[in-house]
């Protein structure tokens, strides 16, 4: 292209050169966004089984235009040579300058860290970014298997530069007054702290089930683990959950548990075990 604007350059009056000979500055423009986070993936204890976690931090930044306007980001974690925690990020920049992003988490568990069995996956919101600004996400995905510990999870963030193309200088105007600073983004929360009074009881009419029931008022809590002492099997619970039943358990034992909070900074320590955290 520049070759033709040479050459029309040679034969052409300078007034004609101007018109419709340059491009607009944003079709031109690069666009830097940064992809920031961290990956933890757990390889749930269990019978025969040591419990594993890892977590990943990752920093990507790509670049985008109008003539390469997409990409995808992927971030990768293994716990315990088995589960397999994967995030990608999909971006595409669109005309009005914003890149709208996509997050998906996948959970693989298997023999090794190469198994491609899919066992939970949860997918973000899209969400448009414009320049300067930021979006964050925090997924989850946990294995559907019964009996099984194993979740990954993740916080990202995306965020896009300022445009960097260059326009034309405009004319100078008045001084406008400055705007406020923009308050900080919002700290995240720190790992929740471990739960309390923990009570395990025979359910009435069914002595092969227990009910597990907990307190605990920690706002930095988002969901919480119950671990069977006697089999060392781990149970992830929906959020909000403060209590559960535990089936098909021998009723001429004694049936002990344990529960702990986590959030995605990570878990609390596993509530002591006391008189009421076992049902004769």
């Amino acid at each position: 292209m520049r070759l033709r604007c040479a050459l029309a350059a040679a034969v052409l009056p300078l007034p004609l050169l101007s018109v419709g000979m340059s491009e607009p500055a944003a079709a031109a423009a690069t666009h830097t966004v940064h992809v920031t986070g961290k990956l933890f993936v757990t390889n749930g204890s269990g019978i025969g089984k040591t419990g594993d976690s890892r977590d990943a931090p990752f920093a990507r930044d790509v670049s985008l235009s109008h003539t390469s306007p997409e990409t995808t980001v992927t971030v990768s974690q293994c716990s315990g040579g088995e589960a397999r925690g994967v995030l990608t990020v999909h971006l595409r920049l669109l005309g009005a300058e914003s890149v709208t992003a996509t997050p998906a988490l996948q959970l693989f568990e298997g023999s090794s860290c190469n198994s491609d069995d899919l066992d939970g996956q949860q997918r973000g919101t899209a969400g448009g970014v414009s320049p300067g600004k930021s979006l964050a996400w925090s997924l989850r995905a946990t294995n559907s298997e019964f009996l099984s510990a194993d979740f990954t999870s993740v916080s990202v963030t995306v965020k896009q530069d300022a445009i960097s193309a260059q326009k034309p200088a405009e004319p100078q105007k008045p001084a406008e007054p400055q705007k406020p600073a923009e308050p900080p983004e919002p700290a995240r929360p720190p790992k929740p702290a471990e739960p309390t009074g923990v009570t395990v009881t025979r359910t009435p009419g069914d002595l092969r089930s227990v009910l597990i029931t907990w307190s605990h008022s920690d706002p930095a809590a988002v969901a919480f683990d119950i671990r069977h002492l006697n089999t060392d099997t781990v149970r992830p619970l929906q959020p909000s959950t403060q209590s559960f039943t535990w089936h098909n358990l021998d009723p001429s034992t004694k049936q002990c548990f344990q529960v702990r909070a986590y959030n995605n900074n990570g878990s609390s320590a596993w509530a002591p075990a006391g008189p009421g955290s076992c049902a004769d």
